[in-house]
């Protein structure tokens, strides 16, 4: 297949609309050919207060896209032997262990490389009251190693296997097991095996000399336009504390185009980038860290992050040696949704020469009676935060003449959206709108599955004031996690 030439006036147009849109207070955005960074935009400032400009050198948190690096490295361990990734993680771990349900098997190191270990979103319930729910620490203050912040134990809610939920402390566990195996702290141990072999001199997974000259400054957008936040490190590091710039990403990108280049066997990274875990088989699926999806034929690999500040978002398409890289240095609820949708059109410019426009299909109307109602959220409140979040626990499907629509009891779903058919041999495949997000839904018989970056299933229930009311009380409840969540510190 020949490439397109890439249109880098479209990019730019891309890129510019979205940084006037919302306002960012700096943005930088790669394009990334062949292991190259082909183009580059770079607009605004890294720091507002000391007039520096962003350019391809600029540091940014990357939040969550920790979470592929750190998995490379389990992955390293486990094609050299040192790690089962099908057994017990508490067989790797030393100074505190993973409690599971009565009854449940124990966690496997691929449930937490899937979000499948049933750990939620809270460390424990004492976490709501602490800032950024216990995850972040001063730079003043002692940072507790991962043996101190998780010991005794760290509590899985359901099953594991049973639910996708998405956990940055699993993704901790998962550096802890790096440390206890190699005897090394994570961050040394990833310059020394992923970041060093890169030259990707100005990455690192703490705030060091490396980093520290070319960090932006963080900004939340409010009312009032960019306000400088104030600088936290992240406890679990290995879930969101990567400091990386454009250049390095995409000698980073170009590994992942290259069957794992010079710091993983290509075996090992088919697997990561092969489907692992499905709510829906019609779903994209879930990959070990990496979402993963199709365009036009084109197998696509993702992940998106946030901090204080900062939000982010990769997109590659590994059989095409291309990738997408943003970084932002504004952060806010609608930014974490929205930068998907621009890494997405972006990757359209790349592969196919232009965004797509989106394709009608035929309204079914026979048969959608069926799925009409009511429906809630499966058990575990602490692996359905963020559900609570986007989502309020109950989503109601209604009929409005000729089509569908989906609400949610709280969030930003609150109004009616439109459930717009999307499979032409599938009355039963939807997708919808929420702001900037485009969410894929799916339905079986007496159950609603979401696409990510939700990955849930709902299952059908008669709708109830008192549920409803219930569901008020643990909104707000939970209003410290689902702050962090939406703030995606780290997502």
């Amino acid at each position: 297949m020949v490439a397109p030439i890439l249109r880098d006036d479209e990019v730019d147009r891309l890129v510019g609309r979205f940084a006037d849109d919302h306002g960012v207070a700096g943005l930088a955005a790669g394009i990334v050919r062949d292991g190259r960074l082909v183009h580059a935009v770079t607009i605004g400032h890294s720091s507002i207060a000391g007039n520096r400009p962003v350019t391809a050198r600029s540091v940014f948190r990357a939040g969550s896209i920790s979470k592929i690096l750190t998995a490379i490295a389990v992955m390293q361990l486990v094609a050299d032997g040192r790690v089962d990734l099908d057994g017990p993680v508490n067989d790797h771990l030393s100074e505190f262990s993973i409690n599971t349900p009565v009854g449940s098997r124990p966690v496997t190191v691929r449930d937490l490389l899937t979000h499948t270990s049933g750990i939620g979103e809270l460390r424990r319930w004492s976490d709501i009251a602490r800032p950024s729910i216990g995850m972040a620490v001063a730079p003043d203050r002692p940072m507790p190693s991962l043996g101190d912040y998780y010991a005794p134990a760290l509590q899985a809610g359901v099953p594991a296997g049973q639910k996708w939920s998405y956990a940055n402390h699993g993704f901790a566990v998962l550096g802890a097991v790096v440390e206890h195996v190699t005897g090394k702290s994570f961050a040394q141990y990833v310059r020394d095996a992923i970041l060093d072999p890169l030259a990707m001199t100005g990455s690192d997974f703490s705030r060091s000399d490396r980093v520290s000259a070319e960090l932006c400054d963080g900004y939340a957008i409010g009312r009032r336009g960019n306000k400088a936040v104030r600088y936290m490190d992240i406890i679990p590091g290995p879930a969101g504390a990567l400091f990386t710039n454009l250049d390095d990403m995409a000698r980073f990108i170009g590994v992942l185009c290259d069957e794992g280049g010079n710091i993983l066997d290509a075996a090992s990274l088919g697997m990561m980038i092969s489907p692992q875990f499905h709510v829906d088989t019609r779903l994209p699926a879930m990959g070990l860290a990496f979402f993963l999806s199709n365009l036009a034929g084109h197998r696509v690999v993702s992940h998106d992050g946030g901090v204080d500040g900062f939000i982010s978002h990769l997109r590659v398409a590994p059989d095409d040696g291309a990738g997408v890289i943003v970084f932002t240095n504004s952060a806010s609820t609608e930014i974490s949704m929205a930068i998907d949708r621009l890494g997405d059109e972006l990757l359209q410019v790349v592969l196919l020469g232009g965004v797509l426009p989106r394709s009608s299909v035929p309204v079914h109307t026979e048969g959608q009676g069926s799925l009409l109602g009511a429906y809630g959220l499966r058990r575990g409140f602490n692996t359905n935060a963020r559900l609570w979040m986007h989502l309020g626990g109950e989503v109601v499907i209604e009929a409005d003449a000729d089509h569908l629509t989906f609400r949610s009891f709280t969030g930003p779903a609150r109004a009616p959206r439109p459930l717009v058919p999307i499979d032409p041999h599938d009355p039963t495949m939807f997708a919808t709108d929420i702001g900037p997000m485009t969410l894929q839904v799916a339905f079986t018989a007496g159950a609603m599955h979401l696409g990510p970056p939700l990955n849930a299933t709902m299952v059908r229930r008669a709708p109830s004031f008192r549920r409803r009311l219930r569901g008020a009380a643990a909104v707000v409840a939970a209003g410290a996690a689902a702050l962090i969540v939406a703030r995606r510190v780290p997502s």
